[in-house]
């Protein structure tokens, strides 16, 4: 899901009223009677608190699920529920690590080579592992929940203290935006799966001009 901010705390329109005084007050007689800038910007921080946000939140994380294996860089196996799922990351596009038609395209397309591919394929895959492995993670369902070979499409998420997203007061980093932010994916929007789609972009883009990951190591665009 976009994110969304917290819910406004309620306010009084008597105290509302009085911080508009005191900001017209402070504004015309501050430099005489100083204490009033200072209540006026007290009470316009506690008026205005309300709408600040904690922060971009999710909606309608599922687990934990156990990682059982890495596959490659934006696919991954989980035990969820007692049931084993492979789970394709939603967004994003890794190199390729095995033999496939979209490797030989990918190549036919790239400067580099089928091995390079593939070797920039292993590293992807390496980030993901070290992220994952011996973690257990959240899942947010894509719109649109299953590809053609059934695998669940969905947005992955780490329990961590100083993440970045927040469902029910608790941090989460998410891993589909660290592979693109690391410089291991390619941005790839397939609607209706489309969330987070100018973040993955962004990061991608500053990715490629840092030089970080696989744009370091010859990797280009490809459409």
């Amino acid at each position: 899901m976009a994110p969304v901010k917290r819910k406004r705390r309620a306010t009084s329109p008597a105290l509302a009223v009085l911080a508009l005084v005191a900001i017209g007050a402070a504004t015309l007689f501050g430099d005489q009677v100083p204490i009033l800038t200072e209540i006026a910007g007290y009470l316009s921080e506690f008026v205005g608190g309300g709408t600040q946000t904690s922060g971009p939140q999710v909606s309608g994380l599922i687990g934990p699920a156990e990682v059982v294996k890495v596959s490659d860089g934006d696919t991954v196996r989980i035990l969820l529920d007692g049931a084993e799922e492979s789970v394709r990351l939603i967004g994003v596009d890794t190199p390729e690590k095995f033999k496939s038609a979209k490797l030989t395209k990918d190549a036919e397309e790239s400067p580099l080579s089928v091995t390079e591919i593939q070797e920039l394929g292993e590293q992807a895959s390496a980030f993901a592992e070290e992220l994952l492995t011996g973690r257990a993670v959240y899942v947010q369902p894509g719109v649109e929940e299953r590809d053609r070979y059934g695998r669940l499409l969905a947005y992955v998420y780490l329990s961590e203290p100083e993440g970045e997203w927040d469902f029910g007061g608790e941090r989460f980093t998410q891993v589909n935006l660290e592979l693109a932010r690391a410089g291991w994916a390619d941005p790839l929007t397939i609607p209706p799966n489309v969330d987070f789609s100018e973040e993955y972009v962004a990061a991608a883009r500053e990715a490629r001009s840092a030089g970080r990951g696989m744009w370091g190591e010859g990797w280009v665009a490809l459409e």
